[in-house]
């Protein structure tokens, strides 16, 4: 007898020209129920599967409990460092004279920094913390503190080409800055106005780069040629309040990286001036805090401290104050 194909939609189903309509819809109802529970069995299943890999997981965590995931020596699971004095022990401030100020936040040209010597940028640590540059003490030789100004543009023009994105957008050439510093075996390298920072090992070579910003960052945006002619003052000053930029670089403890970021005080009488505003901290690669608040201007950094300078507002002079790493969090 020749067979057919009933017309249920469904492959597979065989049966005679001659069988019934009720037939028919009974095998379709049939195909159906079984959909339906195969359907239930596949989510029972994937169920099942995120159980399993979520029982898993929470074990792994378990039995590693006290290892780190974040840089620091908290927890797994804890959020990374939300205060200075979770990294750093914070010493108090001591008040510097005008001529340490001054010592302490003047830049170099790139010719200057050249003719200067490999001591340019570094001021005996009993200077600071005396805060006062005194001339027997500035023949100490004991331990040192490299300025993030001096010795950082120093470095990034003897490591690092300028990035081409910055030689190629009008106006940059005139405005960048370069920002570097050295630990661990690593020179640090970047511009102010964009990511990433650059990683160097001790032969010059190209080993790693940081590449993403905090949340808090604003990318100046390109100008176009043109933009900014001397009688646009307003709009120059109003584009360089709407960006972040990067301000100074710091290594501590040989592995532990500073970053700090700033703006654009907004001043008529002195556009280019900085106000700090941020500072994000990297234990190896992983950024163990993010846009904590800056206590000031990071102006020096030694094997073990930063140091940050704040200006009194309305006298001359500044007060200076020593972040110690707290070492047991490396």
């Amino acid at each position: 007898m020749r067979a057919c194909i009933l017309s249920t939609g469904r492959r597979g189903v065989r049966s005679t020209p001659g069988t019934p309509q009720l037939i028919r819809r009974a095998v379709s109802r049939q195909f159906d129920l079984l959909e339906q529970r195969a359907g239930r069995i596949r989510s029972a299943a994937r169920r099942v599967n995120l159980l399993i890999t979520e029982t898993r997981f929470r074990t792994l965590l378990g039995a590693f409990t006290w290892i780190c995931l974040t840089g620091c020596s908290s927890r797994p699971g804890d959020e990374p460092a939300r205060a200075w004095a979770d990294l750093f022990e914070v010493f108090a401030p001591v008040t510097v004279s005008d001529s340490t100020v001054s010592l302490l936040t003047r830049r170099w040209s790139d010719e200057q920094a050249a003719r200067s010597g490999s001591r340019l940028g570094w001021v005996p640590i009993s200077v600071l913390r005396s805060g006062q540059p005194d001339p027997v003490l500035a023949e100490d030789r004991g331990p040192e503190i490299a300025t993030v100004t001096v010795s950082g543009e120093h470095l990034a023009a003897s490591v690092s080409p300028i990035p081409r994105v910055v030689l190629e957008t009008p106006y940059w050439t005139s405005w960048f800055r370069r920002l570097g510093a050295a630990g661990g075996g690593r020179a640090f390298v970047a511009t102010n106005l964009v990511y990433p920072i650059f990683v160097y090992d001790e032969a010059g070579r190209l080993v790693d780069s940081l590449v993403s910003p905090p949340p808090s960052w604003k990318q100046a945006r390109r100008p176009f040629l043109g933009e900014f002619l001397p009688s646009r003052q307003t709009e120059r000053n109003t584009y360089f309040k709407s960006f972040t930029v990067l301000k100074a670089l710091a290594v501590v403890s040989d592995s532990v990286l500073v970053v700090s970021h700033g703006r654009h005080s907004g001043q008529a009488d002195d556009p280019y001036a900085l106000v700090p505003t941020t500072v994000d901290v990297y234990v190896g690669r992983r950024r163990t805090a993010t846009d904590l608040p800056s206590p000031g201007e990071l102006v020096a950094y030694s094997k073990t401290s930063l140091f940050f300078l704040q200006r009194f507002e309305q006298a001359s002079g500044a007060t200076l104050t020593e972040y110690a790493w707290r070492t047991h969090r490396n």
